[in-house]
Parts: structure tokens; C-alpha cells; sequence
């Protein structure tokens, strides 16, 4: 999974990286993400600490900007040792290990309310595709799936240039993503997450 998004984000950067004229620029974040809606809830109830998102905006003005995100967390929560019924109808004494790696891959616009303040809050919303591969363990017993669901995000934060012409900024924000599913019980994959990175220009 984490090669498959190594892979998008070379695809989605190439095209980009021939035109730029210091008016295209790149987020790395670090992303921090935690389940939201009570199925999702039930099947993995911890926060994903592993995850990270990269953006590459273009500015079509000094306040506007579109491009394209990538994001990426791994969901993982391991159970305590019970009685399981298998399909079959058998049961098992095992340890059950729930897992998800959640990839949202989305066009995103992004507005900056004080675009020549030295803190820029701004708003951001995608609309995109999300790759949700889903692992349940029973003991050694796996049942995998993998999806390719909508998703949509709605994002709010503040970049702070730290050099004196602006193009280098601290980013931190924080973010709603959300996927429809409707698979193994999960009705929707909806997430708050938090970030914190960089923005650096591309030349």
C-alpha cells in the first residue's frame, strides 16, 4: 500500500513539475487521523498515528489555490483473545487484529483569507477517490478486501512564511474526510485528522 501511494504521488507531481514558475508549491504534512462515526468506531476505535499527506497547489490567484492531495493512514487495533464464530459456523479461541489503510487521492481547491499577512488562515475542500484496503485477522485466519470508494474533505488551517519572501511556510491544519463504504459493517469511513509540515516551492 505504501508503494501504491509512493507510485500516485509521482504520477500526480510529473505533470506539474514541467510548468512550474515559482507559482506552484508543495505540502508535506505529517497527518494524524481519527475515526469519527460509530461503525467505523466499533471496528477500529484508536487513532492512526501513522500517516502523512502531500499537496501539490498551484496559485490561479494570490488567494486562490487548486492541485491535487494525496493522503495516507494506517488504522490498526488489536483485540483481546475471545470466542469467534467463523463462516463456516465453527468457532475459535483467537486474538482478532483489525486493520485499514485509508488513501484519499483528491483535486482540492484551497482559499486563503489574508493572503499577504504574515499568518495565513485558509480553507480548503477535495473531492477525489479513496483506496480503502481492509484486513481482519482471527488468529491466523485472514478475510481482506480492497475498494475504491468516493471521498470528499473539508479543511481549515494557517501557513506562516518563515523566509522573507514567503515562499517557505509552516502548515498546520486540520481536516474532515469522509467515504462512503458499506462493506463489513462499516457504513462510512469518515475521519478528523490534524496536521502539521512544511510548504516549500517547486522549480
Amino acid at each position: 500500500m505504501i508503494r501504491s501511494v509512493k507510485i500516485l504521488f509521482f504520477m500526480l507531481l510529473v505533470p506539474f513539475t514541467i510548468t512550474a514558475q515559482q507559482r506552484l508549491f508543495a505540502t508535506v504534512t505529517y497527518n494524524m487521523s481519527m475515526p469519527l462515526n460509530a461503525d467505523f468506531k466499533d471496528y477500529i476505535n484508536k487513532t492512526s498515528y501513522r500517516g502523512a499527506q502531500v499537496a501539490v497547489l498551484y496559485d490561479l490567484k494570490s488567494n486562490l489555490r487548486v492541485g491535487l492531495q494525496v493522503s495516507f493512514n494506517d488504522f490498526y487495533e488489536r483485540l483481546p483473545r475471545e470466542v469467534y464464530q467463523l463462516g463456516d459456523g465453527s468457532h475459535i479461541s483467537a486474538v482478532l487484529t483489525n486493520t485499514l489503510q485509508y488513501t484519499p487521492v483528491l483535486a482540492k481547491a484551497e482559499y486563503s483569507f489574508l493572503p499577504n499577512r504574515r499568518i495565513r488562515p485558509y480553507a480548503g475542500v477535495g473531492l477525489g477517490a479513496g483506496f480503502i484496503n481492509f484486513e481482519q485477522y482471527v488468529g491466523e485466519f485472514p478475510s481482506r478486501q480492497m475498494k475504491i470508494k468516493a471521498a470528499f474533505s473539508v479543511a481549515a488551517g494557517v501557513n506562516i512564511p518563515v523566509t522573507i519572501r514567503g515562499d517557505y511556510k509552516i502548515s498546520i491544519g486540520t481536516s474532515y474526510m469522509m467515504s462512503p463504504y458499506n462493506e463489513a459493517g462499516i457504513k462510512n469511513i469518515s475521519t478528523w485528522n490534524v496536521q502539521g509540515g512544511v510548504v516549500i516551492p517547486l522549480k
